[in-house]
């Protein structure tokens, strides 16, 4: 397994840095593949597996699924494209101008933007415009897909012609909720818009900031990390995002707010992620220090075991497939196993959730 994993991340720096790879010709491509899959990374190997003198020796079959995933993943980014476009003109007729975050944005950090799998569309609006946008896109979506969309605190949640569009009113909410007065002025000013943008089908969209915007992806990325777990792509993402504005990021200014918002332990680790498995140079990693590579290893060995959003984990699997009792005891045992992984890498926070979790479960039975 570790040889499998270890051929992994030699392709995905073969693809992120443009670089070939050379392999033994006695690779499991299988095993690599559904790894790939699992991280939601598998444009990136696909694209280093066929370059290398093992994936050339492939038999045609083999290769012909290889570049059928890439002609599918360059079809959704066209698609994806479309609807950004289609999505931005819309509100902007409305008076109602948007910020892209994450997506396609940074897939246009890496050495071909088609080979990030893409996901959802999320457009940031802010408060004052939030209700507009949502009737808006409401109305796009049609009366079927409106009746199914759904708000959070943080989002508007909704289906337009099969792709899903986040229409953001808040950028991101912290685990620790006294955070969010803090963070919020600095979302304010990395999220205004007449910055940095991107033409998109031949609309100008804008993108937030370069130095919020290294805060964001990564606070994203941790999050999700924290709450159920994470694919190597959101990590690539950031690596990609750090390696394009390195010379547009305000290292005092990031420092500043990562120690306010209490970010810069998971910062460190992650850091070491994307240095030494991922490839980043080190002088382009801010705040770069070895010593977290031990916390890293054990956040690597988490990710690969539990996959994209933590879906892949053999225990989630069965969780999903459970009702009623045997459900209760599954997610109870899983908070154990997952707390205990987590308690290795972030131990306050793994602490402060144990008890948050098991506080909540013993109200929600007895309710």
């Amino acid at each position: 397994m570790k040889e499998n994993n270890d051929t992994y991340f030699s392709l995905l720096r073969s693809a992120l840095w443009n670089v070939t790879v050379n392999l033994d010709d006695d690779v499991e491509w299988k095993c690599l593949l559904d790894t790939a899959r699992r991280q939601t990374t598998m444009g990136l190997l696909c694209h280093a597996a066929l370059k290398t003198r093992a994936g050339q020796g492939l038999p045609d079959k083999n290769k012909a699924y290889l570049r059928q995933q890439l002609i599918s993943l360059a079809l959704s980014h066209k698609r994806i494209n479309a609807m950004i476009s289609r999505l931005v003109t819309a509100l902007r007729d409305k008076g109602i101008e948007s910020v892209l975050m994450k997506g396609q944005g940074l897939a246009a950090n890496y050495p071909v933007a088609e080979l990030r799998q893409c996901g959802d569309i999320d457009l940031y609006v802010g408060k004052e415009n939030y209700d507009a946008a949502c009737a808006l896109v409401d109305a796009m979506a049609g009366e079927v897909e409106a009746a199914k969309g759904y708000g959070t605190e943080l989002n508007y949640h909704i289906v337009v012609d099969g792709i899903i569009v986040e229409i953001h009113r808040l950028t991101s909410l912290f685990y620790y909720r006294e955070m969010n007065a803090i963070y919020e002025p600095y979302s304010d000013k990395g999220m205004a818009v007449g910055g940095n943008s991107m033409m998109i089908n031949g609309v100008n969209v804008w993108l937030p900031a370069d130095t919020f915007n290294a805060l964001f992806v990564f606070h994203h990325a941790w999050n999700h990390f924290i709450n159920g777990g994470i694919g190597m792509r959101q990590l690539c993402d950031w690596t990609m995002l750090l390696h394009a504005k390195r010379e547009s990021i305000n290292q005092e200014e990031l420092s500043d707010m990562l120690q306010r918002l209490r970010l810069m332990d998971g910062w460190q680790v992650f850091g070491c992620i994307a240095v030494d498995w991922l490839g980043l140079p080190e002088n382009e990693m801010p705040f770069y220090d070895e010593k977290f590579r031990k916390r890293a290893k054990r956040t690597v060995d988490m990710i690969l075991k539990e996959g994209n959003f933590g879906f892949e984990w053999s225990m989630a699997k069965t969780h999903r497939k459970q009702t009623g009792m045997k459900r209760s005891m599954t997610t109870f045992l899983s908070i154990q196993i997952r707390q205990w992984r987590l308690l290795w890498v972030f131990p306050r926070i793994a602490l402060k959730q144990y008890r948050e979790k098991m506080i909540g479960g013993v109200k929600k039975n007895i309710v």
